[in-house]
């Protein structure tokens, strides 16, 4: 496949994140986020800021996150921010952007 210079202003990744349960085991569970695609000089300016940081400067947008009855939570600066209170998605959202930078995704 040819390589296009123009590439659209954002892309979505899968992101998932595992928190133990109740129970004591490992749940595994996955949404998809919508990031902002960054030049290189952009990339660089990210490098010096918290995670917490680049996520509010790179992610737009998520499908898949659903409140206890299984209901979509809308994206939006509250529920983003209650999701970043989360350690475990707070940390699978960053490696999510830095590897979806550099990382080849294989296809399923």
């Amino acid at each position: 496949m040819a390589f296009k210079l123009a590439q659209s202003e954002t892309y979505q990744q899968k992101i998932e994140v595992q928190l133990v349960g109740e129970s004591g085991k490992v749940e595994k569970h996955d949404f998809k986020v919508t990031f902002k695609r960054c030049s290189n000089d952009r990339l660089e300016d990210l490098r010096g800021k918290t995670g917490k940081e680049v996520l509010q400067e790179v992610v737009t947008g998520w499908s898949g996150v659903t409140d206890d009855d299984g209901a979509a939570i809308p994206f939006n600066e509250e529920n983003f921010d209650a999701l970043l209170q989360i350690p475990a998605a707070s940390f699978a959202l960053v490696k999510g952007f830095w590897e979806s930078i550099v990382v080849a995704r294989e296809k399923n």
